[in-house]
């Protein structure tokens, strides 16, 4: 039997910060431990594990009841894994984590639904709005960075306006290159599509100085339920929401930030660049990520060539 004290999750936040961990990361993991903590303190208090069959009903309830993916439970035990490998070497050395004999599955390395360019018009469309509100020019141009670029939403909430270089071209179009910080440090330039939509928002915001300075979040959240932007940056979770809402609207099952990502793979190999310019634009580290979209294009293409014959 193993007690864990909340102040073990917060001694281990400070482990992986020392380790170098990105805030970011260091989130995610604090995320899956605490969900786990709250689910055993629900099942049984004060908060204690007996062995690894709670570990083991804990992955079969989320597998059940919150139909998470092969991948999703795969990242939450390697979260609870270096947490109680943590805990015990800390706590008690001599004894074996109860996390030591459940294999962590294989990575599925199969895409899921992927988003059609209608789902994406689709979306697009939901965010339009007659009452020309600082949300009707922000979540376009938010949804836009994430399914044309791939910039993922901690990169996004990131962003200031210092961040953007304008660029005027002969024919009256405007064009940005973005500069974005991080372990995925490196500057691109944003499609025509992508830089539309910016370009209306920062003429939006230009009418407000004190949402146009360099300083300024690129994106700001809104003040409660009213239409206006509060001075700040928004959270990954008003990201997660505003999806939410957006694919309600347009009854899309599921949506979120990593989905766009795919889909902004698809959308850059349709435009014609190369896997490695692809990698680098969205600062993947895996060519598998992008392999497994040219074998689906490929399968696409046979199956349509296969339907015409």
């Amino acid at each position: 039997m193993l007690y864990i004290p909340i102040e073990a999750l917060q001694a281990f936040g400070k482990y992986l910060h020392s380790c170098g961990k990105l805030s970011s990361t260091i989130h995610c993991y604090s995320y899956d431990i605490a969900h786990f903590l709250q689910w055993l303190s629900d099942y049984r208090k004060p908060c204690y594990i007996e062995d690894s069959n709670d570990i083991q009903h804990y992955l079969d309830d989320l597998r059940t009841n919150y139909k998470l993916s092969q991948n999703s439970l795969r990242r939450k035990l390697i979260s609870i894994k270096m947490f109680f490998n943590y805990h015990c070497a800390q706590l008690r050395p001599s004894m074996t984590p109860p996390t030591e004999h459940i294999p962590i599955p294989p990575r599925d390395d199969s895409l899921e639904d992927v988003l059609t360019p209608e789902d994406i018009e689709k979306l697009l469309a939901s965010t339009t709005s007659p009452d020309n509100s600082y949300r009707s020019y922000r979540d376009p141009a938010l949804i836009a960075l994430l399914c044309f670029e791939g910039i993922k939403s901690y990169e996004l909430i990131s962003l200031k306006w210092q961040d953007l270089n304008t660029h005027k071209h002969p024919n009256q179009h405007i064009t940005f290159t973005i500069r974005i910080s991080g372990a995925r440090k490196r500057c691109i330039v944003l499609s025509q599509n992508s830089s539309t939509y910016v370009q209306k928002l920062k003429e939006y915001t230009s009418q407000h100085p004190t949402f146009s300075s360099p300083q300024s979040p690129l994106f700001c959240p809104l003040q409660g339920k009213s239409a206006l932007p509060r001075h700040s940056k928004m959270s990954r979770h008003g990201i997660k929401f505003m999806l939410y809402e957006r694919a309600n609207t347009i009854h899309i099952e599921t949506l979120h930030s990593e989905k766009l990502r795919h889909y902004a793979i698809t959308y850059q190999l349709a435009k014609g660049h190369s896997s490695y310019d692809i990698q680098k634009h969205l600062g993947v580290k895996r060519q598998e990520s992008i392999a497994r979209h040219i074998r689906q294009q490929k399968r696409c293409a046979v199956s349509y060539t296969s339907a015409l014959s």
